[in-house]
């Protein structure tokens, strides 16, 4: 038993990477709004608000792994997620007039990255057998679909649709969130109908132990059951010749 809990504690996911999806999907989401509610921004200003808001997403990843402790269970890797995150937000600060050059290509790389993350979750419902798999992966393949063409340059799309690379970004925030809500649910009901098959094999293995303990005497088992008493031996007769 001590080795199961040992095991189960090393192989469970810690909320490490979860944090870090909910943040990006947040700052995705807000910097999304930013740049279609306020159209005459300066692509520069926004630049230095993006790489600020990847080095604080870096900041929070390393300290949520040393605070969840996550470094005791393995395939972890929310500290090397972080020191990269921290690494291109430092960069772009120190590029960020190369980045007003290629603003959009920037936003798609995000939003790609975010896809990404989204297809991990698909694939794992569809392995747990879950059948939120299919709207998931509709969700994924947009959110895909759309930063390819952000990153192609796509010239007739973004023609067409006024700001299209911040509705990528935008949408792409927004679905990540869906796209976790329905891995949570699946993980989630995978963990309690585990849970349960655990348990019915427990008590099954526990019936089988009881009923082949050997049965103990009738004496044991009523202990308020008298014997019958004992009847006195018989006293032999004496010959005739000894009565005379």
């Amino acid at each position: 038993m001590r080795t199961t809990k040992q095991e189960s504690h090393q192989t469970s996911r810690g909320p490490d990477g979860l944090v870090v999806q909910v943040v990006l999907a947040l700052i995705s989401i807000a910097l999304g709004l930013l740049l279609l509610l306020l159209p005459g921004i300066q692509v520069k200003t926004f630049c230095y608000v993006f790489c600020g808001a990847v080095i604080a997403a870096g900041i929070g990843s390393i300290s949520v792994f040393f605070i969840t402790q996550a470094y005791k269970r393995l395939h972890e890797y929310g500290f090397a997620l972080g020191v990269l995150l921290l690494i291109m937000g430092c960069v772009g600060l120190l590029r960020a007039e190369a980045m007003v050059a290629d603003f959009q290509g920037y936003l798609g790389f995000a939003a790609l990255l975010s896809g990404v993350l989204m297809l991990q979750g698909t694939v794992q419902l569809r392995v747990l057998g879950n059948r939120l798999w299919i709207p998931d992966l509709v969700l994924t393949a947009l959110c895909l679909i759309g930063s390819i063409l952000v990153l192609a340059d796509a010239r007739p799309i973004l023609k067409v649709i006024q700001g299209f690379a911040y509705w990528v970004l935008l949408l792409t925030g927004a679905l990540s969130l869906v796209s976790l809500l329905f891995s949570s649910i699946g993980v989630y009901g995978e963990k309690k109908r585990t849970e349960k098959e655990e348990k019915a094999r427990a008590d099954q293995n526990q019936t089988g132990q009881e009923a082949a303990k050997p049965q103990e005497p009738a004496t044991a088992q009523n202990p308020d059951q008298t014997e019958p008493p004992e009847q006195p031996a018989p006293v032999p007769e004496e010959p005739p010749e000894q009565r005379q």
